[in-house]
């Protein structure tokens, strides 16, 4: 195997596993990669070209923060944790594009974390890597799968493209092979109990169906394409699960965590903004000064210092300025990039866009790598103007 294969299938298996371990939060070995990578991307026209686009829309922020910043240490180190974050986002996805056995490669991720989460059972109640493995939240005493990440939603995240992608391949062909690769990427998905992360990709999947109802409902198998994710549909709602406990938990206001990260998170990164200006925001890492004077008004005696969703991340970082060009990136870029030309890049792009209200927050490498996929063209060589699954 050539040498730079190697590095390629280190990287990415860093990235998914061991990113954050015994490390605070924030900081990833692969931000430590970050001037490699740069290098490596700098020779990429494409690629080269969004590095470029990325220093174009933050340089002026820049310029306007750096005025009225109140903590230098907050927004260097902020801006270096964006900056890297962005490199490793664009190489994971130039990776997984470039290898030519990527199709055996994402089948193989897919089976050694399910591996590992069926493993993981063992160590639940385990003082040695349990901790690591599993956190106990939201619903009592259920307890989450987080594998070596430090939080399930967070876990759930990294691997929602290779569950979406399982998804589209049994649309594709249903097959036994690809209906047990399916079980294999949603099972340790669900064991996260993460409600966002599930949710947007039900939501996500729905959204794919009416879009494509044409191509995957008109179809002479339709019924057995859609059976699979009915029967799920229905043992979740119907047969009492940990999935369908916390559910019901939220629904009644036992876990707020849903609240929290959608409408509290809004309320306080518009509140944040306005600190110092709601058309630019609070400044490339304030909002850490200001978030734990407002967030106190919702969660009491906790020290929290991060928005729990990107789109408030953005508010109250870079303001309604701020707000608008995200939301102008993500829609000309759909329209750019031909994304509803492939639909497994389509409903990557409806789970993202969606769970960027629900979760998240403005660093989170594993938000933009999903951007990633939505929008390169991963599994196709040339774009074309038939549509395709993958």
């Amino acid at each position: 195997m050539h040498k730079n294969n190697i590095f390629i299938i280190l990287y990415i298996c860093i990235y998914i596993y061991i990113n954050t371990l015994f490390l605070p939060h924030g900081l990833l070995y692969t931000s430590f990669l970050s001037p490699i990578l740069f290098y490596w991307l700098a020779y990429k026209k494409n690629e080269k070209k969004i590095i470029r686009h990325f220093f174009i829309i933050i340089i002026p922020f820049l310029l306007i923060h750096v005025i009225y910043v109140v903590n230098e240490l907050f927004f260097i180190q902020t801006f270096i944790s964006l900056l890297t974050v962005v490199i490793t986002a664009i190489a994971v996805v130039v990776a997984i594009r470039d290898m030519t056995n990527k199709y055996a490669f994402i089948d193989a991720l897919i089976v050694i974390n399910f591996i590992l989460s069926i493993i993981a059972i063992s160590f639940i109640d385990k003082e040695i890597m349990g901790k690591q493995l599993w956190t106990k939240g939201g619903y009592g005493i259920i307890p989450r799968l987080q594998m070596l990440t430090y939080e399930p939603s967070y876990y759930a995240t990294i691997f929602s493209p290779f569950l979406l992608y399982s998804i589209i391949r049994c649309f594709d062909l249903l097959s036994l092979k690809n209906i047990i690769f399916l079980c294999f990427s949603a099972i340790p998905i669900f064991m996260t109990l993460s409600m966002g992360v599930i949710s947007c990709v039900a939501i996500s999947l729905l959204v794919t169906i009416i879009y494509y109802r044409k191509k995957i409902i008109n179809s002479s198998n339709a019924i057995l394409k859609i059976s699979p994710f009915a029967l799920i549909a229905l043992v979740f709602i119907f047969i009492s699960n940990p999935i369908s406990k916390r559910a019901d938990s939220v629904y009644i206001g036992e876990d707020t965590s849903g609240n929290n990260r959608i409408f509290e998170s809004s309320v306080v990164a518009y509140s944040v903004a306005k600190e110092t200006s709601v058309l630019f925001g609070a400044g490339i890492g304030q909002d850490k000064i200001y978030i734990p004077k407002y967030m106190n008004e919702f969660w009491k005696d906790m020290d929290i210092n991060r928005l729990t969703n990107s789109v408030a991340g953005t508010l109250s970082t870079f303001g309604l300025v701020g707000l608008i060009i995200r939301f102008y990136l993500e829609i000309s870029l759909f329209i750019k990039t031909g994304v509803n030309k492939s639909i497994y890049r389509f409903m990557v792009f409806i789970f993202i866009f969606i769970y960027q209200f629900t979760g998240s927050y403005l660093t989170n490498v594993a938000e933009y790598v999903l951007w990633g996929f939505a929008y390169m063209n991963i599994f196709a060589k040339e774009y074309s103007d038939d549509v395709r699954y993958i």
